[in-house]
């Protein structure tokens, strides 16, 4: 527009100079168009030898924190650079421009902030220079340097078992004996006896009966822990971060970190648009390559979670414990508990309650199949605090 603008003045001189023949209006044309040349030039090297590096301050970032980015600029040609401003070319920066001036040779750094990423891949655009002559007749812009790729990981949600504490809490599991039976590491729970550990205390028991009680287990060491992902498209509901989609990857996400920092074997499997088996191991770059995976995953499946369940829990083991994270629950889940319950697998049912994602109170019949209810399953909402909702399926997994 600037451009525009200055160039009016001149075909005025001009009309007026061919009309009526004035010299002096001559040598004012020559000026004025002399002196847009002169302009467009300084603008025009000021946007040129200019080397621009974008570097990402985030180790791992993730959803939902700010990614922290750093930007270079030197000067190659040896001319001083005056005002020039500087603008991220992606509307996610949190900060619009910066204004600097740049001694010949010199270089400048700067910092910036990137809310509103998304999980996956984010490619953050090149940098936008913005230059003008010194009386301001001419703006000129120009983008350097290569877009930026950055990988953000899904959500984690710090957890811990024990953490939530009466009934009240439990949301749709049902009765904590139940909750407890279903699992095969805690058998049952008993009165605390002198010499438990005190990592076996079961804490919302002792809560109710306000009497410190303990977990008792069969078995001796650590089992296997699958984290079934329900990622089929026609299950999901909701919308952006608010989604079936999200609150499960970010869920998926939170329990194998939370179990794999309590030593716990994890592995991971789910059907999105592409298929992952992570056999279960507990070393934390294993960890990574599981919120890797859940990174780049999307909720583009075309196979119910039952059918994946079925071809893939071939490698688990009896003893083996399988956590469903799907919108639910329907009767084909209830079906594939009762199967991998006969070959000695316990299953932790944690559903979406898909009605609440899609703004109505929790109704019969979503998504087409008939829902049932499931004594021990955890019902999470949207909007439930995940570090509360989930305790207790940690309090089952971890002793």
């Amino acid at each position: 527009m600037r451009q525009l603008a200055l160039g009016i003045p001149i075909l005025v001189l001009l009309g007026l100079a061919l009309i009526t023949g004035f010299r002096p209006l001559y040598f004012l044309l020559y000026f004025v168009a002399l002196v847009s040349i002169l302009a467009y030039l300084w603008a025009w090297l000021q946007t040129r030898g200019l080397e621009v590096w974008v570097e990402s301050l985030s180790n791992r970032p993730q959803v939902g924190h700010p990614l922290q980015l750093k930007i270079t600029v030197r000067e190659k040609l040896g001319l001083p650079r005056i005002a020039l401003r500087f603008k991220l070319s992606d509307r996610l920066a949190e900060r619009d421009e910066q204004v600097l001036n740049l001694q010949p040779r010199a270089s400048t750094e700067w910092t910036t902030l990137v809310r509103d990423h998304h999980r996956g891949i984010n490619v953050i655009g090149s940098l936008t220079i913005t230059a003008s002559d010194p009386l301001g007749l001419v703006r000129l812009s120009r983008q350097v340097g290569d877009p930026h790729t950055i990988m953000v990981y899904p959500n984690v949600v710090p957890l811990s078992s024990g953490l939530s504490i009466g009934a009240a809490s439990l949301g749709d599991i049902g009765d904590a004996s139940l909750m407890i039976s279903a699992s095969t590491l805690a058998s049952r729970v008993r009165e605390y006896r002198p010499g438990d550990s005190l990592s076996h205390i079961h804490w919302p028991s002792t809560a109710k009966t306000d009497r410190l009680m303990s977990k008792e287990f069969d078995s001796g060491g650590h089992s296997e822990v699958w984290i079934f992902l329900d990622l089929q498209a026609s299950t999901q509901a909701g919308t952006g971060l608010e989604s079936t989609e999200e609150y499960g990857v970010t869920i998926a996400a939170s329990l194998a970190k939370s179990l794999i920092e309590a030593g716990q074997q994890v592995g991971l499997v789910t059907q999105g648009d592409n298929l992952h088996n992570i056999p279960p191991k507990r070393e934390m770059d294993h960890l990574w390559d599981i919120l890797k995976a859940l990174a780049l995953v999307k909720a583009e499946g075309n196979i119910a979670l039952p059918t994946l369940m079925v071809k893939e829990s071939i490698g688990l083991a009896p003893g083996s414990v399988a956590v469903v994270v799907a919108p639910g629950p329907t009767q084909s889940q209830t079906t594939i508990s009762q199967f991998l319950y006969r070959r000695g697998i316990s299953v932790v049912p944690v559903f979406l309650d898909s009605a609440s994602f899609e703004g109505h109170p929790s109704r019969e019949g979503s998504k087409g199949e008939k829902r049932v209810v499931i004594s021990d399953a955890h019902i999470i909402r949207r909007g439930d605090h995940l570090a509360h909702s989930l305790a207790n399926v940690m309090d089952r997994l971890v002793y």
